[in-house]
């Protein structure tokens, strides 16, 4: 049988009830940082993260698409779909699960486009989130699909290579960080996104989309998880719900990171 080398660590994300006072006797660390994204990131590399309503001290989606915050302003009410009043969300290698004896939701994974396809069309139809085969911004499907929208992947990468670039400017991107910190920017940005480019790529797409569908879905980056999360613009990320991973399990080639709790 032939394996997928992965390249990346694949990251568990589980809906917790409460913040458990126990999971930091091993090792799990509070997250705080930017955005979901960059904690996705640390996650890969070996860290067991807790995200709370605090944690998220940049990115103006993912408190809200995450149910961590009540959607308050018009910008936070547009944006679905998203979760409910959740307490808190743990993001961990695998290996953390299986040694905690729990399950996770959902696996994250962020791998180079032609691995992510290759992942996906392991699944059957019915275990993939075609419901949003249309929507670019919630989903790169199509892709699996064989449908090669040329412009849609330019537009995308085009600007998420210009994001990288920027990013690395400590004026532009302290810029950026601006006026991603302003919610009425950020509405009229997402309008706009949700017509040409992808958005919310790890917190929604890969994300809430495969925990309410039972689904597993992919999608471009967007620029946030570029900006914020360290992504490569030619990467892809994919969801897949855990019952749905355990049958592509023996099929991946994983190399685990340094463990950083227990």
């Amino acid at each position: 049988m032939d394996t997928i080398e992965l390249n990346s660590t694949p990251v568990g994300i589980k809906i917790t009830p409460g913040v458990q006072g126990e999971l930091e006797d091993r090792g799990v660390f509070h997250y705080r940082g930017p955005s979901f994204c960059d904690a996705i990131s640390r996650a890969s590399r070996g860290e067991a993260l807790l995200i709370t309503p605090a944690s998220i001290e940049k990115c103006l989606w993912a408190p809200a698409i995450l149910g961590l915050q009540e959607p308050e302003s018009a910008f936070e009410r547009s944006l679905s779909p998203r979760f409910n009043s959740v307490k808190a969300i743990m993001a961990a290698p695998l290996s953390f699960f299986e040694k905690a004896n729990c399950c996770p939701e959902v696996v994250i994974i962020r791998e180079k486009r032609q691995l992510v396809e290759k992942i996906l069309k392991e699944l059957e139809a019915g275990e993939l989130a075609l419901n949003y085969l249309s929507q670019t911004d919630k989903s790169a499907l199509a892709l699996i699909a064989g449908n090669r929208d040329g412009f849609r992947k330019l537009t995308i990468t085009g600007l998420n290579r210009l994001v990288e670039k920027l990013k690395e400017r400590r004026q532009l991107k302290r810029l950026g960080e601006y006026f991603l910190s302003k919610p009425s920017i950020c509405y009229l940005f997402d309008k706009l996104i949700s017509l040409f480019l992808a958005d919310m790529s790890i917190c929604r797409n890969s994300t809430v989309v495969p925990a309410l569908t039972g689904k597993a879905n992919c999608s471009y980056f967007c620029s946030g998880a570029v900006f914020w999360g360290e992504n490569s613009p030619d990467n892809f990320t994919t969801g897949i719900p855990y019952p749905v991973f355990c049958k592509l399990k023996e099929k991946l080639n994983i190399t685990w990171p340094a463990e950083k709790y227990f």
